[in-house]
Order: C-alpha cells, then structure tokens, then sequence
C-alpha cells in the first residue's frame, strides 16, 4: 500500500523518475521515500529478469543494494524513534547516548554509500534510462 496521495506506479520511468527524485531529496534531508521508489523499480525491473545479460544483472542488483541501504538506514531511524521516546524503558539517557552515537554513526555510513550509490545509478534522466531498457528489450525481440 502506498503513503496517502502516492499513485500506484504503472510504468517503469514511474519507478525511475520517483526514485531519482527521491535521491535528490535524500541529499537535501528531506524524509526520504525513495526507498519505496527503489524497491518498485527494483521489482519492475525482476520482471524482465529472464531477458538480462551479465552487466544488466548487475544493475538490477545495484538497485537492490541500494534499497537495502535505504532500508537499513530507515530500521535505524525507528529504532531510534523508539528509544529516544521511553529512554527510561531502555536503561536511561546516559545509556542510550551511546547507543544513539552508534545507530547515528551507522545512518551516515549508509546514507553516505545510499547518497554515491544512487547518484550513480540515477545519473541519467528517467526517459533515457526507460528509453535504454526499452531498447533492451526491443533487441531481443528482433534477435
């Protein structure tokens, strides 16, 4: 199910062009969805898994990767949520000090390979990357 006001994505530059945006707005602080964005890209592109080469594998499972990252990144933000909310419950605020520089040292290293990842993977605008896919598959049709 989707956050409220969040369409279903039907196509595959949906899944590209949110989760670019999404990157984009992880740089920035913003709460970030792509997440979601990533796994729904990640799922289109399973899809058409049987049609993949080696090197596009590869990209498929980058993608994956980076919703991994996103998704630790998000366990941790929760958890963290939840601690600092009955810090009482969890031993106390000296204790929790340093488990919060721990999950908070943890969320920058995965947000800063989550940052390179997707730039990387997100470089290109969403109609050349559906474009690139399309020409993929095309390719193979005719062969």
């Amino acid at each position: 199910m989707g956050c409220a006001g969040e369409r279903p994505q039907t196509r595959l530059s949906d899944g590209s062009s949110r989760t670019r945006l999404g990157v984009g707005k992880l740089q920035r602080g913003e709460p970030p969805r792509v997440r979601k964005q990533a796994m729904y890209l990640w799922h289109q592109l399973q899809l058409l898994e049987g049609a993949w080469t080696v090197g596009e594998k590869q990209l498929v499972e980058r993608i994956h990767h980076l919703s991994t990252l996103l998704g630790e990144d998000h366990d941790l933000a929760v958890l963290r949520e939840a601690l600092a909310a009955d810090p009482l419950a969890f031993g106390g605020h000296p204790i929790l000090k340093g488990v919060f520089a721990v999950i908070d040292r943890r969320r920058k290293e995965l947000e800063h390979q989550a940052f390179a990842l997707g730039r990387e993977l997100y470089k290109d605008s969403p109609k050349l990357f559906t474009s690139r896919i399309q020409g993929l598959m095309s390719h193979r049709e005719v062969n």
